[in-house]
C-alpha cells in the first residue's frame, strides 16, 4: 500500500499537480526569493548582462527582463541603484503563487559614455509573483506597481 501511495505522489508531481516540494506549508518562505530576485535584478540592470536574472527569474517574467537587459546593452546603456532601503509591504497571493511586494529607496542614474549624471533618488514598490518549481520560489511576473496601486508602508 505504501508503494502505491509514493507512485500516486511521483505521478501527480510529473504531472505539475503542485506535489513536488511538499505541500505549500512545508515550501520556504517565498520572501527571501523575492529579495534576492531583486538583488539579481538590480545586478542585471548595472551590468547590462542577463545572467544575473537566471535561478531567479522564470516565465514571462524572464522573458520580459531579458529583453530589457538586452535594449539597453546594445544602445551601450546601464542602470546603475545603490539601493538605500527595502522593506517587505506586502504578502499575498496563493500558496501556489504568492505576491511579495517591497518598497525600495534607492540612488539611480543611467549611465552611458560620458560623463556619469548624478545620481536621483527613487522610491518605488516592487511586485513579484512566486511559483514553486522543484526545490524553490522562482519569480514568474515581476514588474513596479504605480503609485496609485502602493501598499501602505
Amino acid at each position: 500500500m505504501k508503494w502505491l501511495a509514493a507512485a500516486l505522489g511521483v505521478l501527480l508531481g510529473s504531472l505539475g499537480c503542485g506535489t513536488a516540494g511538499g505541500p505549500p506549508t512545508a515550501r520556504a518562505d517565498p520572501v527571501p526569493a523575492a529579495i534576492a530576485a531583486d538583488d539579481a535584478l538590480r545586478a542585471a540592470f548595472s551590468s547590462a548582462s542577463p545572467q544575473f536574472l537566471e535561478g531567479h527569474f522564470i516565465d514571462r517574467a524572464l522573458t520580459v527582463l531579458r529583453l530589457q537587459v538586452a535594449q539597453l546593452a546594445v544602445r551601450g546603456i546601464r542602470r546603475e541603484e545603490v539601493l538605500d532601503s527595502r522593506r517587505v509591504v506586502h504578502v499575498g497571493g496563493s500558496a501556489e503563487r504568492p505576491q511579495v511586494v517591497l518598497r525600495i529607496s534607492a540612488r539611480q542614474r543611467w549611465l552611458a559614455s560620458g560623463a556619469p549624471p548624478p545620481p536621483a533618488a527613487t522610491l518605488r514598490q516592487w511586485s513579484a509573483v512566486l511559483r514553486w518549481t522543484g526545490d524553490r520560489w522562482l519569480v514568474c511576473e515581476a514588474g513596479d506597481l504605480p503609485p496609485p496601486q502602493w501598499w501602505a508602508a
